[in-house]
């Protein structure tokens, strides 16, 4: 997977963008 550099204020939003983003792609894939 290729992630952009979009203008974070910090890692901690880069890890709540990716864990919201992982989270969405699971609920797709569970239905």
């Amino acid at each position: 997977m290729v992630y952009s550099k979009p203008p974070f204020s910090g890692p901690a939003e880069v890890v709540k963008y990716i864990g919201r983003y992982t989270h969405s792609t699971a609920i797709s894939n569970n239905r």
